[in-house]
């Protein structure tokens, strides 16, 4: 988290077209300030998760190193209660959505249309912006 009229977000994505596009729909919201930061890895991504300094994580499923469910439930483990935004074209996978039924996931399948990613960001910041303010 950096400051209060900041949100910090993980993107965790091994394909760079992908992660870039997603990069480039965060950047279009100008109602908030973004910090993003970027992984291909998932072993990358889950050390940063495990620091535990963003509000907002976006990850793939299908990651080289370690797959995106592992970084949630390792970030579980580890009391990190980030939303996460999981960006998948498995979700379909039935044990899959079984097994990602936790608090603050949310799952949204590949391919997806940027106004649906801009929604869900949104939502998660504006609950966000809601926590900051009544914590004051």
């Amino acid at each position: 988290m950096v400051d209060k009229e900041t949100t910090s977000i993980l993107v965790i994505e091994d394909d760079d077209d992908i992660r870039e596009a997603i990069v480039s729909v965060i950047d279009e919201i100008t109602s908030v300030k973004f910090e993003v930061e970027q992984c291909e890895c998932g072993d990358e991504g889950l050390k940063k998760v495990l620091q535990g300094s963003h509000d907002l994580i976006l990850t793939d499923i299908k990651l080289p190193k370690v797959e995106g469910d592992q970084i949630i439930f390792e970030a579980r483990k580890s009391n990190i209660k980030t939303p996460i935004i999981v960006l998948s074209g498995y979700l379909g996978e039935s044990d899959l959505r079984q097994k990602l039924d936790i608090e603050d996931v949310y799952l949204l399948e590949k391919p997806f249309e940027s106004d649906t990613l801009v929604r869900s960001i949104g939502m998660l910041v504006e609950r966000l912006m809601k926590e900051r303010a009544s914590s004051v």
